[in-house]
């Protein structure tokens, strides 16, 4: 049993779970379950700064994928089906609704039960068939008057349903979210996705996944036949079962092909890097298919249809090659002529149909409109979210603090408690308690680099910028090697002083810093750190009592600024608004702010601490300075409307 197996059954026995006064438990098993529903998730928590969002999967690979693409919520695997591990869980979560992906089949029945037991509202959605429903749901729904719902992705679903027996009551129809346009996977430009994957724009290109071993050996000689014809192909493919990567790596250099690992660094160095990419990072095949000018619709051709990733290839404006059989089973009347974007082909007629596909990409081009199979779905999420939301748990009033639905654990009350405050001020005796003893500590910088963690954080230009003094926010950039070696380091993640030891931190308020000195003393012992509060010195913190808590990203400006250097320079500041996605090289997680920042508020900071700045401000994120801009534009025009009403 390795480091990961044992990390994967601490969660499973609910040792990961922040306890919350509430909570909406969604489970399911894949990636792409969750990955089709990203557009409903946003929607559901849209001004809900109190409402936790619980994602749990018994899956690994889905758990890795969770972690990272959901960083603002909170992902655990179920608990196993013992009763004891089953109330604790359902003791720290407090779920108030269960929210189904994959109708509850992953989900242990011990856990079903309980929530019955407990009379909370289940609701499986995105219902394709009634194969997929656990069979205890069925029959506990049959007997009327039941906790349970469901949400189907067509009426023929839903027919199914009402065959079993379950009530009409309890059926809806809300169109499938796999069919959902704009999913926040998908929002990636393509040049970029390319990019990353280091492939110029007219190299041809076919993503293929997930791919099940059994369809392996067709697909490599598909490619194979397709190279006879367009040697500057490549191939990307997603195993179905991650563990089987090593087996699709040995197939493909067994036939010669220079093949990488996607987490292999050399696989984006230089366009001729690879033939053939093993795609191994969960949940990133729909930002894949972006990039792709021909998909293979996996598990087509040996297996069983898998519905969501034709729906997801075509959402993503390619060509999609799919096995003749199963796409009449599933999706007949995307087989007819009169679609330029399928082909469907017998599995001896692969490779043929791989090149006929790269002209018919480049004949119809990439749909201009909605693709037809799209438009029956359109609005799903948004159908789903208002058939969930008289079951969400009532609002609790939002604060600065952070999200109001963390429950205080046994750490939080002994670092409000009176003997934590007592001890605290030998900890804190390397707080620096002004701007001057800031300046002192820096050195008296004149020239300072900020760097927040967007895209832009790596543009090339920054490389070129002279500073003497370089701030950054959290820990993410410490693999990249890219000015890596900050002089102050703001902090937001706590696992950023477990991670950094040479740096002096920023803090936001007295709040964090009496929880980040007793987690540093708990996890790294009584060695001291130097650090900053912000709330304790004069400025822009106190100018108004502002309602939302700030970003790090802005409580670095705000230092910066103070200072009063000769000149600043910020990058990787790009509001959660860069096409590139949130992170560099990340095309999986969701790009937005956490529901307890708003771009407004960041906005008025920033303009409100560089206002009365007399140096040079260079702002190298070019988003950033457009919204300040326009900020600027607003406030400017509201003043002066203001000001007219008055006289």
């Amino acid at each position: 049993m390795n480091a990961d197996d044992l990390r994967h059954l601490a969660r499973r026995a609910s040792g990961s779970l922040i306890p919350a006064a509430h909570s909406v438990w969604i489970h399911g098993s894949l990636p792409h379950q969750f990955d089709a529903a990203r557009r409903m998730f946003q929607v559901l928590a849209e001004g809900r700064a109190d409402l936790c969002l619980l994602f749990s999967s018994g899956n690994p690979d889905t758990m890795r994928y969770l972690k990272a693409c959901f960083p603002n919520d909170q992902a655990s695997a179920p608990p196993i089906d013992f009763k004891p591990v089953i109330r604790r869980f359902f003791r720290i979560a407090n779920p108030r609704l269960l929210i189904l992906l994959d109708g509850g089949r992953t989900l242990a029945a011990g856990s079903l039960r309980h929530t019955l037991k407990a009379g909370l509202s289940i609701v499986a959605i995105n219902v394709g068939s009634t194969d997929e429903i656990n069979q205890l749901l069925i029959e506990r729904a049959r007997q009327g008057d039941s906790p349970i719902r469901f949400c189907a992705k067509d009426d023929a679903a839903a027919q199914g349903l009402l065959d079993l027996g379950i009530p009409s009551k309890d059926i809806t129809v809300t169109g499938s979210l796999d069919f959902e346009p704009g999913r926040p996977s998908q929002q990636v430009p393509r040049a970029k996705v390319r990019q990353l994957l280091g492939v110029g724009d007219s190299t041809p290109l076919v993503v293929a996944g997930p791919v099940p071993n059994d369809d392996l050996g067709l697909l490599l000689d598909a490619f194979a036949l397709l190279r006879q014809r367009e040697p500057s192909a490549r191939l990307v493919v997603e195993p179905a079962e991650f563990g089987h990567s090593t087996t699709f790596l040995d197939g493909s250099q067994e036939r010669g092909w220079r093949t990488l690992r996607r987490t292999d660094p050399k696989q984006t160095t230089r366009e001729q890097a690879w033939e053939v990419l093993i795609a191994e990072v969960p949940g990133e095949l729909p930002a894949l298919f972006r990039a792709a000018d021909v998909a293979v619709a996996g598990g087509t051709f040996s297996q069983t249809l898998d519905r969501a990733s034709l729906a997801t290839a075509l959402g993503a404006g390619c060509t999609v090659v799919v096995g003749r059989t199963h796409l009449a089973l599933a999706f007949g009347d995307l087989a007819s002529n009169e679609n330029p974007w399928v082909i469907s082909v017998e599995d001896s007629g692969l490779g043929s149909a791989l090149y006929d596909a790269f002209g018919a990409q480049r004949t119809a081009g990439v749909p201009a409109t909605i693709h037809p199979c799209q438009r029956p779905h359109l609005g799903a999420a948004q159908r789903t979210v208002q058939f969930l939301k008289p079951f969400l748990p009532a609002a609790i009033a939002a604060g600065p603090e952070g999200p109001t639905w963390r429950v205080p654990t046994l750490r939080d009350g002994v670092s409000d408690g009176p003997v934590w405050k007592a001890i605290a001020p030998w900890f804190a005796k390397r707080r620096i308690e002004d701007w001057d003893g800031l300046r002192e500590r820096l050195r008296r910088p004149q020239s300072i680099l900020c760097l927040g963690n967007g895209p832009s954080c790596e543009d090339p230009r920054l490389a070129q910028v002279d500073h003497d003094c370089l701030m950054r926010v959290n820990w993410r950039w410490r693999g990249r090697g890219f000015l890596a070696e900050p002089d102050m380091v703001f902090v937001g993640d706590f696992a950023t002083v477990h991670n950094l030891s040479n740096c002096l931190f920023g803090i936001w308020n007295e709040f964090l810093e009496h929880r980040l000195l007793l987690r540093r003393l708990t996890h790294r012992g009584p060695r001291r750190i130097e650090y900053v509060t912000m709330t304790r010195l004069p400025g822009v913190m106190q100018a108004r009592p502002w309602t939302v808590r700030p970003s790090n990203g802005t409580l670095m400006i705000i230092t910066a600024a103070a200072l009063q250097p000769e000149r600043i320079t910020i990058g990787g500041m790009d509001l959660f608004m860069h096409p590139a996605g949130r992170y560099p090289n990340e095309i999986r997680t969701r790009n937005e702010y956490s529901r307890v920042h708003t771009r407004e508020n960041e906005l008025a900071m920033i303009d409100l601490a560089l206002r009365d700045f007399q140096g040079e401000i260079t702002i190298l994120s070019d988003i950033l300075r457009t919204s300040l801009e326009e900020y600027r534009a607003t406030h400017r025009a509201q003043v002066v409307t203001s000001a007219s009403v008055t006289s």
